[in-house]
């Protein structure tokens, strides 16, 4: 292999690693609970279903303070789904909190099928299971 060759190679080698960083990075934020060819959801999902199944309300609370905007959205599910159902009382701090999230224009990466996309936090709680939020929780947490 020639020295230019050689020298492309690298170049392409060490351009190619800071983007898929990047792409872990986006999913790591993604909400998606049918991503995929197959359905299939994101880490992001998979790790707040294994806190439900786990019943570790206490870690998912923290996560509406998280600097992830989906961490907030699906604490936010699952807390407001836990009262519902009686099993965490939500604080007066936590309730105006929520409140105050679910009116916030911030962005959350979601995906739904093959597609992609950045939604408002706000508008994810205008149209009730527009990414299949509904569907999920009532498979991890049924209304009782």
């Amino acid at each position: 292999m020639s020295k230019k060759r050689l020298l492309v190679l690298l170049f392409l080698l060490l351009v190619s690693i800071p983007a898929s960083g990047q792409d872990r990075q986006l999913e790591d934020l993604m909400v998606g609970f049918q991503c995929g060819i197959y359905p299939q959801s994101s880490p992001l999902v998979d790790k707040i279903t294994h806190l439900v199944h786990n019943k570790e309300y206490s870690e998912i609370a923290k996560l509406l303070y998280s600097e992830n905007s989906g961490e907030i959205l699906l604490s936010i599910l699952i807390l407001e789904r836990l009262a519902k159902n009686k099993l965490y009382s939500l604080s007066e701090t936590e309730l105006k909190d929520i409140n105050h999230y679910k009116s916030l224009s911030i962005p959350v990466y979601n995906c739904l099928g093959c597609f992609s996309e950045v939604t408002l936090m706000s508008s994810l709680f205008e149209k009730e299971n527009s990414i299949e939020e509904i569907t999920w929780l009532n498979k991890i947490l049924p209304i009782k």
